[in-house]
């Protein structure tokens, strides 16, 4: 079941089954009704948003992942400029930060097509300072850029393509009805994560039944995302045994 952020009417939200795993069924209203504890525990639960991601990219297939509450599709687009090698990228257009690239593409005669990733250390082209200019076929990533063998000899109107993965859409302590943009079967993991850091850290008697739950969903989160691709048929193949 997917939960909302915070439910004060029906008490089925993430904040109120962190309430009942920290303070009991009692406990009804001790975060939702305190400003600064409900900042506290959102940014515990934001905390725990990101190592669902983390489990998420690591077991990502090709169906690649992204946050469901952000716009549009994760890949941002520039101008190829002429003389320039090097191209920044921190946000996508609604300042989501970037984090990794995954492939690289350039229009070439009205055609995005693919360019190869390379170790720019081990590319003369990209250190030697001769600034070689021509059609662009590599590019190396450093910091937050990547840098493009060949240097552009003409300007193109959107002529770099870059699929990305992005941060998650982070709850608000004032948000009420806002869902994560992990699958709902998972929701239950941003309670029950910060829950059991809290427990484990405050000795409290139900510490090793959160704990072991957070192993249990981190589990079938890994699981859930690694095989999602339904419609791909996989092929067993065979292994080549050297027996000399």
């Amino acid at each position: 079941m997917s939960l909302v952020y915070n439910d004060t009417t029906n008490h089925r939200g993430i904040i109120q089954k962190i309430e009942r795993n920290i303070y009991g069924h009692d406990g009804v209203g001790t975060i939702s009704g305190n400003t600064t504890l409900l900042k506290q525990w959102t940014a515990d639960v934001n905390l725990a948003l990101d190592r669902a991601l983390s489990l998420i990219f690591k077991s990502d297939g090709r169906w690649q992942f992204d946050d469901r509450n952000h716009e549009g599709y994760p890949t941002v687009t520039t101008s190829l400029v002429a003389g320039q090698r090097a191209y920044t990228f921190v946000e996508d257009t609604e300042g989501n930060l970037l984090l990794d690239v995954r492939k690289v593409y350039v229009l070439i005669n009205g055609i995005y097509q693919e360019i190869e990733p390379v170790d720019e250390l081990y590319e003369e082209s990209m250190y030697n300072g001769q600034n070689l200019q021509g059609d662009v076929y590599r590019y190396g990533k450093k910091a937050d850029g990547i840098f493009l063998d060949l240097i552009p000899t003409t300007t193109v109107a959107l002529g770099l393509k870059v699929e990305v993965s992005r941060e998650a859409s982070y709850f608000l302590y004032s948000d009420t009805t806002k869902k994560s943009g992990i699958a709902g079967l998972y929701h239950e993991y941003l309670a029950i994560q910060p829950s059991a850091e809290y427990a484990k850290i405050n000795g409290l008697s139900n510490a090793v039944p959160l704990e072991n739950r957070r192993l249990e969903i981190e589990k079938d989160i890994k699981e859930h995302y690694d095989k999602r691709a339904k419609d791909e048929v996989k092929v067993l193949e065979a292994t080549v045994i050297d027996s000399e």
